[in-house]
């Protein structure tokens, strides 16, 4: 195993291992969104990574947070994971990615009702 698959390994067990839930602090929150984003191009294609970032970035403690500020960070980080996404990692995980765009088409229809 190279340090390269170590360190990568280590950093996807700290992110999977992490309860995000559990933060109660908008910067603590979006540090680790900054981080998810910055390092997910090591990760797309673990299984269950693209299933972690839905599950992450469609709670109330991302974009559909009460918070303005951290909402709209979230949203600018989900676009920023969408074109990371490559066609053949979408391939892999096409339960997951399906999930994440039926998770958008959601937030889509709450923000043009006005909630």
């Amino acid at each position: 195993m190279t340090h390269y698959n170590l360190y990568s390994q280590l950093m996807l067990h700290m992110l999977k291992s992490c309860d995000f839930l559990s933060f109660n602090h908008k910067t603590v929150n979006l540090m680790y969104l900054e981080n998810l984003v910055r390092y997910s191009p090591y990760f797309l294609t673990e299984p269950g990574f693209v299933t972690l970032l839905s599950q992450i970035l469609f709670s109330e403690k991302s974009l559909l947070s009460p918070t303005y500020d951290l909402a709209q960070k979230s949203s600018i980080l989900l676009i920023r994971i969408c074109e990371r996404i490559a066609p053949q990692q979408m391939a892999a995980d096409t339960q997951a990615v399906q999930q994440m765009v039926e998770n958008i088409l959601q937030v889509i229809i709450m923000v043009e009702g006005g909630q």
